[in-house]
């Protein structure tokens, strides 16, 4: 049997009592709007005026210290260099009064430290 068939067949109190109601009709939300936007953003407008027009200021390049160094070393390494040539264009070797000799034919020896421990 059909359960359609057995609702015939029970009593009009039972059928009350395991029968629900229909439900009513309820009508679907609306879709929700945001609220409008005219007020939220219009804070800044008062303050356009007092910042600056014009390009940006050019950012200043960050230096590490080992950049920092090299470019200290660089410098020195060029000042002396020009210390160095203006030297030589002043150096006379035949006004000097403290050279004896010529002083194109000088030999210069270094490192004489281990000849001359046997000497001691």
């Amino acid at each position: 049997m059909k359960s359609s068939t057995l609702y015939k067949y029970l009593t009009d109190s039972v059928n009350e009592k395991n029968c629900r109601p229909p439900l009513e009709y309820i009508k679907p939300v609306e879709k929700l709007t945001c609220r409008p936007l005219e007020g939220v953003f219009d804070g800044g407008k008062d303050y356009n005026p007092l910042f600056e027009d014009g390009a940006p200021p050019k950012r200043e390049k960050f230096e590490s210290k080992k950049e920092r160094i090299a470019k200290d070393w660089n410098e020195k390494i060029l000042k002396n260099r020009a210390e160095i040539k203006k030297n030589i264009k002043t150096w006379n070797p035949h006004e000097d009064e403290n050279i004896l000799g010529d002083p194109y034919k000088t030999l210069f020896i270094c490192r004489m430290v281990n000849i001359f421990k046997y000497y001691v």
